[in-house]
């Protein structure tokens, strides 16, 4: 129960965004090197009520800090998110993988919200994972599960090939299942 965007850790800062009402973090549990968290400074739940602001803020990363980063986004209880508080995460574009599962929009950082808008539209469960590079553009997948039958739960990295295991014997099952099977058991069927 317990937040740690509020207050968050001083030593993990970057930078604020006064504008947009949004703190850059760095993530003190990152998959790689940089992983960096946007959150919102005060608490706004991760779900699909994104704002505009939320939007301008993951603009404003990338007008910084250029295109070389995914930004994904945890939507609700089926997605893999581990925290309530609204956060964007990204990690560097390196030899990740496009993701082909669910909605797409070839868009850049500066239409994000017109285009999350849009493919928000006909969305009927409450968790989606959100995934944008401004190489490929947004891609929404609807999920109708946080685990798949193997008992893995899967985020937003799992779509980009990243399928994180605690081990080995995980490792060797999902193998054996196939990353396919294992990613597309868990959307909505008709993204498939």
């Amino acid at each position: 129960n317990h937040n740690p965007f509020l207050p968050y850790d001083q030593n993990l800062l970057i930078e604020k965004l006064e504008t947009t009402g949004h703190v850059l973090l760095f993530n003190k549990f990152s998959l790689v090197t940089p992983h960096v968290l946007l959150i919102t400074d005060t608490f706004q739940l991760q779900d699909k009520t994104c704002t505009r602001e939320d939007f301008e803020a993951v603009g404003a990363f990338y007008e910084r800090y250029g295109d070389d980063f995914i930004m994904f986004y945890n939507c609700g209880p089926q997605s893999g998110a581990s925290q309530p508080h609204r956060h964007f995460q990204f990690i560097p574009d390196d030899d990740c993988g496009v993701p082909f599962l669910g909605k797409h929009a070839p868009c850049s950082a500066k239409d994000l919200f017109d285009n999350y808008m849009t493919l928000l539209k006909g969305v009927k469960s409450n968790s989606f994972n959100l995934l944008f590079s401004p190489k490929w553009g947004l891609h929404l997948i609807e999920r109708s599960s946080e685990r798949c039958s193997l008992g893995l739960s899967i985020n937003s990295m799992g779509f980009l090939g990243c399928l994180l295991v605690k081990r080995q014997e995980d490792v060797e099952r999902l193998l054996e299942a196939g990353p396919h099977q294992v990613l597309t058991e868990i959307i909505v069927s008709t993204q498939k």
